[in-house]
């Protein structure tokens, strides 16, 4: 039992460090304004880095699709079997059950920042092309 804990300790502490990974770039990419249709180099620099981190972005939303794809069936199998029971508390299938929700949350996350990138690129296109 020790050792399952363990690795899913390890699972969540490396899908945490993803995660601030990613949301602190995005954060400072979204911080930034996008400057005037005068500025035109100063505009490519920061289109060339909203586009760079729309790419690591989603790679970032690709490993949390596939990890929870890959627990959810186990998740769902625990649910199923599972009855509530707080005198008898199994540790590993709650952890389990709290890891899958935790990448689920920063999938959703993920995605609606990728998406906010996605509209900040077209402002900038639309900046430059006007």
């Amino acid at each position: 039992m020790s050792d399952i804990l363990s690795a899913i300790g390890i699972l969540l502490a490396i899908i945490t460090l993803f995660y601030e990974k990613t949301s602190s770039r995005i954060k400072n990419t979204l911080g930034k304004n996008i400057p005037t249709k005068e500025q035109e180099i100063e505009l490519n620099k920061v289109r060339k880095e909203i586009e760079k981190t729309i790419a690591i972005s989603i790679l970032y939303n690709s490993i949390y699709i596939a990890l929870f794809w890959l627990l959810i069936p186990t998740s769902i199998n625990i649910c199923m079997k599972s009855k509530i029971n707080l005198w008898s508390f199994d540790l590993a299938s709650t952890i389990y059950i709290v890891m899958n929700a935790t990448v689920f949350v920063f999938l959703i996350n993920t995605v609606i920042n990728t998406i906010l990138l996605f509209i900040r690129r077209k402002k900038c296109l639309t900046t430059a092309s006007t």
